[in-house]
């Protein structure tokens, strides 16, 4: 003989109107008959020994004995008969019944203070649940549960499934992205929330479309995985909810590999728990990642507030904070776009480069106070950066930082569009013999004149052109380098520009109103007021007039007999426009050798 429970469709029992049932009759009879004429034997103990009359009673919805909800037993099957308090039939259900315990009864919903109290409930009895807390009442993880009974193998993830003492699995009813607090993580505490912050982004963004952290410091010792799927990661809209860790080299949030959808990470912060040392912490990591996009997020006191490593992420809105670096990349970047990025006071470099054929639309503004340098394209080539502005630079606790800096095996870069004020030391310095045919334009720099302050130095680089307008520094040009030029206004400047050692520099200054001071291994050569043309003794040299990726065109007085030259340049005889010589001539390949046919082609006469 087989003793069964009444499960559904028997979890709540309502009237005609859909009403809760209360004054309710409940009669359980033999299988398909009527329960009135062939009754069962119903018992209110699972071993059977306590007999219970029929017909039972209901009150608001569930079965009740001594007017409390209740189990009733049955041996075998059966059939049921529910009536209302007037007599009217509700449904009859003829069976027979295949259930899997030994209890007949309605679930009863019930609220805990918290899930400990959750995983304590009985369930025979209760189906429904709600807590008012995680830990306990009022906490902020105020959730609704269900028991599946169907499960019987899911894991407890701590949040949204919760296996109870008994075996069942209470399912959180979740509506969007999870709370955070409903994963027990708590803010302020000094102990590792590192395994319920796993578990909340794993779960939340896998299944619910990503995780709401609450406000306040949240303390990880380990690094956080995200998935290759579609979320949004939020903070709080309040108070800032913010990470923190002391644990040398942590990469704080990874997203590797997350190559996928798009994913949102908004209001978000990173920072050491103890400042002054770096610990090789990286506040957020990117390797292979596409798609991200962060917007009001910050970095504060880390070694690295972003590792940007063959990624294509978008930015808005935020801020790396006295870090060592503000954000590194070290491999290609596609079609990125920081908006309103702001570096305050990092200690080494606000953003360094060494990824080639990188492409940012923008890269953000406001290098506050930076220290050594604001933007730094080391071994970088063929990289391109729009929309540069790094203001109110001014030096620091000793520091003269420079703003932009290109050094190391560096090509064929471009910036447009560079804009500067308050610097200690350079606006822009290329530096090294392997600096070579990068772009700068849209220059416009600005400062304090300061004794050895430039807006722009080249130390043995070449064939690197600038353009644009400097105003207010000691010396608006200083080239020790070989084949650079630079084309625009320096003005109100101690010395408008030093070329030292430049057997093939140029320059084409227009109305500057200052002197110019150009010299040649130490030795005054030339002092020119309000310099507008070519400086005595430089006339046989090009300068360069426009630059472009496809080619640069420079102004000569004849076809050039020496530097190096890629195919597309063009050089045009502007300088000694004679009748019958030729209008200009266009490079037909790259290199060296300067022989009119194979590598020059000329554009007819004059």
């Amino acid at each position: 003989m087989s003793v069964i429970v009444q499960a559904n469709p028997f979890d709540f029992f309502a009237d005609l109107t859909g009403a809760p049932l209360s004054e309710g009759y409940v009669w359980i009879g033999q299988a398909n008959r009527d329960p009135r004429q062939f009754p069962v034997t119903v018992y209110a103990d699972e071993n059977l020994m306590i007999p219970v009359a029929q017909p039972l009673r209901t009150n608001a919805g569930y079965i009740v004995r001594n007017n409390a909800p209740t189990f009733v037993y049955i041996a075998g099957d059966y059939s049921v008969l529910v009536e209302d308090k007037m007599h009217r039939q509700v449904f009859y259900v003829p069976g027979p019944f295949q259930t899997e315990s030994n209890a007949f009864t309605a679930s009863i919903a019930t609220q805990v203070s918290s899930v400990a109290q959750l995983r304590l409930l009985d369930k025979r009895i209760y189906r429904n649940a709600s807590t008012q807390g995680y830990y306990t009442a009022g906490d902020g993880a105020n959730a609704d549960y269900w028991q599946d009974i169907n499960d019987t193998t899911s894991t407890d993830n701590g949040g949204t499934i919760i296996v109870a003492a008994d075996g069942a699995r209470w399912k959180m009813k979740v509506n969007g992205r999870v709370k955070s607090q409903t994963f027990g993580i708590l803010t302020g505490s000094s102990a590792d929330q590192s395994v319920q912050v796993q578990r909340a982004v794993t779960v939340g963004c896998t299944n619910y479309g990503g995780v709401d952290f609450q406000p306040g410091q949240i303390r990880i010792d380990n690094t956080i995985k995200f998935p290759n799927l579609a979320y949004d990661i939020f903070g709080s809209s309040g108070t800032r909810t913010e990470f923190w860790t002391d644990t040398e080299n942590l990469k704080m949030f990874d997203f590797t590999l997350c190559n996928g959808p798009a994913k949102t990470m908004q209001r978000i912060g990173f920072t050491k728990i103890t400042p002054g040392t770096y610990a090789g912490i990286v506040g957020v990591y990117t390797e292979n990642t596409n798609g991200l996009y962060m917007e009001n997020c910050w970095s504060r006191g880390l070694f690295t507030g972003l590792r940007y490593h063959g990624s294509f992420i978008n930015m808005n809105n935020c801020a790396f904070e006295y870090n060592y670096f503000g954000v590194y990349c070290d491999t290609k970047a596609q079609e990125t776009t920081w908006l309103a990025t702001t570096y305050y006071r990092n200690e080494q470099v606000d953003f360094r480069l060494t990824g080639d054929n990188s492409t940012f639309k923008s890269i953000g503004s406001n290098h506050i106070g930076t220290r050594i340098e604001g933007i730094r394209l080391d071994d970088c080539t063929n990289a391109q950066i729009f929309s540069v502005s790094c203001e109110d630079s001014s030096p620091s606790n000793g520091f003269t930082p420079n703003l932009l800096r290109v050094t190391g095996i560096s090509s064929g870069n471009i910036v447009t569009g560079f804009s500067s004020s308050q610097f200690g030391r350079y606006g822009i310095i290329f530096d090294g013999a392997n600096v070579k045919k990068n772009i700068v334009t849209g220059i416009n720099i600005r400062n304090t004149p300061a004794t050895g302050n430039r807006g722009i130095r080249c130390l043995s680089t070449s064939e690197n052109y600038f353009e644009g307008n400097i105003e207010g520094v000691e010396a608006g040009v200083e080239f020790n380098s070989t084949s650079d030029g630079f084309k625009g206004k320096i003005s109100n400047c101690s010395v408008g520009s030093m070329i030292t050692v430049a057997n093939y520099c140029s320059l084409d200054v227009k109305n500057s109103g200052n002197t110019i001071d150009v010299q040649q291994s130490g030795t005054t050569i030339l002092y020119l007021k309000g310099f507008t043309g070519d400086p005595t003794g430089f006339s046989a040299v090009p300068y360069i007039v426009s630059a472009t990726a496809y080619g640069t065109t420079v102004e000569v007085l004849s076809m050039p007999t020496g530097l190096s030259w890629k195919k597309g340049d063009r050089a045009v005889n502007t300088r000694n426009p004679t009748p019958g010589t030729p209008k200009a001539w266009a490079r037909l390949t790259t290199g060296s050798s300067n022989v009119l046919g194979p590598d020059w082609y000329s554009e007819g006469n004059l």
